[in-house]
């Protein structure tokens, strides 16, 4: 879709914020492959940055596609609301699971189910 609709100058910033996460993406898959042995000193550095980078690529990959479609809308006068809505309930969803996989033996232990 976006071959056709745009041109690929790298003009806006959902096109560099892509080009940035792609970047980011083959950094965190290098600093896994050399990651230090456990009970390293170094290793808790590592740890903490491979977690970092790989949460900064899930947020500002949500993040880019709320700006592509706001560049899809300016580009072609089309309307996103559907898409942003759908997008929106996607990343609720998805959320939701998580803290639901995060928690389920807590709440188990509550007795809530």
């Amino acid at each position: 879709m976006s071959i056709k609709n745009f041109n690929n100058s790298f003009n806006n910033s959902h096109q560099r914020l892509g080009v940035a996460l792609y970047g980011i993406m083959w950094l965190q898959v290098l600093v896994g492959i050399f990651r230090p042995q456990r009970g390293s000193k170094r290793r808790s550095l590592w740890f903490f940055a491979h977690w970092i980078m790989g949460t900064a690529v899930s947020l500002l990959g949500v993040l880019n596609v709320f700006i592509g479609l706001q560049a899809y809308k300016e580009k072609t006068s089309k309307s996103i609301t559907t898409w942003n809505i759908l997008f929106s309930v996607q990343i609720c969803l998805i959320v939701i699971f998580y803290l639901l996989q995060e928690k389920w033996v807590y709440i188990q232990n509550q007795g809530a189910v």
